[in-house]
């Protein structure tokens, strides 16, 4: 009887971890789909318009704390049906409203790569500030495409500081000490970006 109990908690056991893997790997890839959402769009079009700048963090606490670990930026695509000369023109202008309107300094502008960079994730920078500060960067990439069609990523990464608590038992002196954790973007500023390269073509 021992022998079967064991051989029936051994079965269990398996069929747990089964559920588990197939619950993760459709959410993870019910997560990927959302992110990739602008391949879908049309050409020239944005699958979701955010006109006004974004304020705030802009993070999906959920969805971060189920890829920790696995995932620390998230990528909106969009293919616009205009030259590479014009779609980086157009994503330079993008670049210098997060510069001037989200404060996120442009850092890089690499026509030949087809690169731009705004903000920049630097530890030192939040130095004094309390739990909860948060910094982000980012990433456009400008691509040639067949067809005189051009795609273009916007990547987003985003960290914020934690405060954790040690030596707290009775007797010892408490302590703490900082750690940056990665957020997961919720996708609103890098569709903000693409909306203003998009207006920025239609001109």
């Amino acid at each position: 009887m021992a022998v079967k109990s064991k051989e029936k908690e051994g079965l269990g056991m398996w069929r747990s971890k089964v559920i588990m893997m197939i619950t993760f790997s459709l959410i993870f890839s019910l997560v990927q789909g959302c992110a990739t959402l602008g391949d879908l769009s049309g050409i020239g079009t944005s699958s979701e318009r955010v006109g006004q700048f974004p304020e705030g963090e802009q993070v999906n606490v959920l969805v971060g704390s189920m890829l920790s670990g696995l995932k620390d930026t998230n990528t909106e695509t969009r293919v616009f049906a205009a030259s590479y000369g014009q779609v980086w023109q157009a994503a330079i202008a993008a670049a210098e409203r997060l510069d001037k309107i989200g404060k996120r300094p442009l850092t890089l502008a690499d026509e030949k790569n087809g690169r731009i960079s705004n903000g920049v994730i630097s530890e030192s920078a939040a130095i004094g500030a309390g739990s909860g500060a948060w910094m982000d960067e980012f990433l456009i990439e400008v691509t040639s495409i067949p067809g005189d069609k051009t795609k273009v990523d916007v990547t987003r990464k985003v960290v914020a500081k934690e405060i954790v608590a040690f030596g707290t038992r009775p007797g010892t002196y408490g302590m703490s000490a900082t750690q940056w954790k990665t957020r997961y973007s919720n996708g609103n500023i890098e569709k903000w970006i693409l909306t203003q390269i998009e207006d920025h073509l239609k001109k």
